[in-house]
């Protein structure tokens, strides 16, 4: 008699999905090999990589052909005209076929087995996963697990509100979500708007293995904003836009729409000044649900502080 574990008859049925890889290219000739190198290499084989170039004007989509004609599985599409990060990422998941959907940044390293690794994730209804990843410049660092902060799992939507700790990087969501999630609103980062929106109508799971590397380098524009300590008037225009929107998704919990009015509200009062002493009042009393990621009662406040500026 054989005896199968549940996780083990979950995958086998998970196998039989095509999972489509998005990687949206914008003059990435330096590392995209590197990273194209590491899709075609996964273990989870019944793959697309659909590579949505956003008008390049180096080598990139010379590049992308070259290994178009090593592997079939690599669809090309070229915009006409730059769309910019997040409607070329709206643009390339219209193109997807598969089943599920694998977000990549064109300059990052995959592990062989992330694909592989992560499906299993995708129990119950939940509706999109995410793995940790590890920045590098040069070397690719030998680790196993990042436990600096900690993860979001579940449906708590008001952990999301106002600061999104999962990167688009490191997703892989149901296609179904973009349903659900589309059009994504103007100004708000796409892996926030799909996290939130996976929450409101789902679950978030996650690993605390890492899958990703990911590229530190002066032309990233994601860790060129995380280089800021003090919250920008730029940054926090953005977060009053991304709770607008959440507050207008329709079926949200009765608990989380009078949260989310009150954050607003308090936001509201940072709007064109500097620093709002209310803002940071509601955030010291509610930092164990916005910073929940942050592991130490300090560092959540340290973190209420910095939020509640708005500089140039």
């Amino acid at each position: 008699m054989f005896y199968f574990s549940a996780n083990f008859l979950y995958f086998v049925l998970m196998a039989n999905h095509k999972v489509s890889v998005v990687v949206c290219t914008y003059n990435g000739e330096k590392f995209l090999r590197q990273q194209l190198d590491s899709l075609i290499s996964q273990t989870y084989t019944d793959l697309e990589i659909i590579i949505s170039d956003d008008n390049s004007t180096d080598s990139t989509v010379k590049i992308a052909k070259s290994f178009q004609r090593k592997d079939p599985r690599i669809l090309i599409h070229v915009n006409k005209n730059n769309l910019g990060y997040n409607r070329n990422f709206e643009h390339a998941f219209d193109l997807a076929t598969g089943d599920f959907i694998a977000v990549c940044d064109q300059d990052d390293i995959w592990k062989p087995n992330k694909i592989e690794a992560m499906m299993p994730l995708f129990a119950g209804d939940a509706i999109l996963v995410y793995c940790r990843s590890v920045r590098f410049r040069n070397q690719i660092p030998d680790v196993e697990k990042y436990c600096r902060r900690k993860l979001f799992i579940g449906n708590d939507i008001k952990r999301l509100m106002y600061v999104n700790d999962i990167a688009g990087h490191n997703i892989i969501f149901r296609k179904e979500l973009l349903r659900l999630a589309k059009p994504f609103p103007e100004g708000v980062f796409y892996d926030w708007w799909l996290t939130i929106v996976a929450a409101a109508f789902g679950t978030v799971r996650a690993t605390d293995r890492v899958y990703t590397f990911h590229r530190w380098h002066t032309e990233n524009a994601t860790l060129r904003k995380k280089e800021q300590k003090i919250q920008t008037k730029a940054a926090a225009s953005a977060r009053f836009l991304t709770l607008q929107n959440i507050l207008q998704l329709e079926g949200l919990e009765k608990e989380d729409l009078i949260f989310g009015k009150q954050l607003y509200e308090a936001l509201a009062t940072l709007q064109g000044k500097s620093f709002s002493p209310r803002l940071l009042i509601f955030l010291l009393r509610h930092s164990g649900t916005l910073f929940f990621f942050k592991k130490q009662p300090w560092s959540r406040a340290k973190m209420a502080y910095r939020l509640s500026f708005a500089i140039d």
